[in-house]
């Protein structure tokens, strides 16, 4: 049961992934002309997760993996699709909590 879950959560995140670079190759971005990709997204974070959950067997990260990617690929598919102004639950988050906090802006500016 727990390599059963363990895998279906991983292919969760290969779906969204694969999803993600399909939103990506359709309209040469990432759905909006002001996103590209190779900027952030937590999409790659929900990767980075996968990974290490992965190598751990940790059915916690893979969980986390799977509802990272799953988000921002489902946002980019529908921007791409012609819904332009819609923005994932987990973004419309980090916008009004994480962004204004002056780290976060360093961070993602370096």
């Amino acid at each position: 049961m727990r390599a059963r879950t363990l895998g279906a959560l991983a292919g969760v995140v290969c779906l969204a992934t694969a999803a993600f670079l399909w939103a990506c190759w359709r309209n040469g971005d990432v759905g909006h002309p002001d996103v590209r990709p190779d900027e952030w997204h937590h999409l790659y974070l929900g990767v980075l997760c996968a990974a290490v959950g992965a190598r751990k067997r940790s059915i916690t990260l893979l969980l986390i993996a799977a509802v990272l990617s799953a988000d921002d690929a489902w946002q980019h598919v529908r921007q791409v699709l012609g819904d332009w102004d819609y923005r994932s639950p987990i973004h419309r988050a980090f916008a009004h909590v994480l962004w204004p906090l002056a780290p976060v802006q360093w961070l993602m500016r370096a």
